[in-house]
């Protein structure tokens, strides 16, 4: 018997590594009409949810796996659930590819108007192909391991180190940020998405970091970090 590690990968080809989407409701009425409105949205009764289908409008969406690669009795495949629970619209996508690509997708097809991008929350892991988890991710993202990350409090302490380097010429400022980069993420965590302020590459930056973090540790390097990243991007450091 193998001992080997098989990465479990969605249907369309990324790696699986949950993440929800959260949309401010801004007109109820105008989303589901909008959703409607588009043929690779489909409401499903037993879910209670609006699936995203990669079919239509959503079919020239470019995957690791493309869409004519994909067997057709595999058709139609579901790469998002849209569920609305009050005044709170969030998107659950099974990669972080997937949710790079929803954010402009439905920006431009659903509109800030009717449902306006907020917040991310992610699974800082990725998951062996045996390892198998429910469709409703509320087993993550319901779950009292979820940290909420608040910019403007990290933004403050940066503030305050930067002060104390002016006032003490022996501030170890270096030190100080490396400390800080080693230390681990959440294993589940939520933070501000900057879409209509930046466009989508601060997001996909941040996801990629820590996928790049989370595929280590999942080939056993457990003590790889953003620092470890970084050195990979800063000769020298």
């Amino acid at each position: 018997m193998s001992d080997e590690k098989t990465l479990q990968a969605t249907v369309t080809g990324e790696i699986v590594q949950p993440i929800r989407l959260y949309y401010q409701l801004a007109d109820k009425k105008r989303l589901i009409d909008r959703f409607s409105q588009l043929r690779c949205i489909d409401f499903d009764r037993d879910g209670n949810r609006w699936v995203w289908l990669y079919a239509y409008e959503s079919r020239s969406l470019k995957f690791e796996k493309s869409y004519s690669s994909i067997p057709k009795e595999m058709h139609p495949v579901i790469i998002g659930s849209f569920f609305l629970k009050g005044n709170e619209v969030f998107l659950d996508l099974r990669s972080f590819d997937r949710a790079i690509k929803a954010i402009p997708f439905f920006d431009k097809h659903v509109g800030a108007d009717a449902a306006r991008i907020t917040h991310a929350a992610v699974v800082n892991r990725i998951f062996d192909a045996q390892e198998r988890f429910p469709a409703n991710l509320d087993v993550f993202f319901c779950s009292n391991k979820m940290v909420e990350i608040d910019p403007d409090k990290s933004a403050a302490e940066i503030k305050s180190l930067i002060e104390a380097s002016r006032a003490d010429t022996e501030f170890d400022w270096s030190s100080i940020f490396e400390q800080r980069a080693k230390e681990p993420f959440p294993e589940i965590e939520k933070f501000p998405v900057y879409f209509y302020e930046d466009g989508i590459s601060s997001l996909e930056a941040a996801l990629r970091v820590r996928q790049i973090i989370a595929f280590e540790h999942w080939k056993g390097n457990t003590d790889y970090t953003f620092y470890d990243v970084l050195k990979t991007m800063i000769p020298g450091l």
